[in-house]
């Protein structure tokens, strides 16, 4: 679904029509305008976040394909001293670690 499609089904007011037709419009008409709303909550925790890696760490953010999530998620899992023990621990952490796998006899 298009943001323009979403935008006309927000706008949509509420007709005499069938229960089920009137039912339908009115859940679709909710969930448009809950979409919107969420969309902008985005925009403002990424814009928010930005800022936040701006303050600790600009330099994260010139790196190419690094953008504000990425970069809070680094900053956060570098924070704590230790944390990041061993190699294993660190590829725990990105979720790269191999997974046990057998068949049969083998492992």
């Amino acid at each position: 679904m298009t943001v323009t499609q979403i935008n006309t089904i927000a706008a949509w007011r509420e007709r005499d029509e069938e229960f089920g037709v009137q039912t339908c419009r009115c859940e679709a008409t909710r969930l448009a305008k809950q979409i919107l709303i969420l969309q902008e909550q985005m925009a403002r925790n990424h814009d928010e976040l930005e800022s936040l890696v701006q303050q600790v760490h600009p330099a994260l953010l010139g790196i190419y394909g690094i953008g504000p999530v990425l970069a809070a998620i680094i900053l956060t899992a570098w924070s704590h001293t230790g944390r990041i023990r061993s190699e294993a621990a660190f590829a725990a952490l990105a979720g790269t670690c191999p997974v046990p796998a057998s068949s049969g006899s083998s492992t």
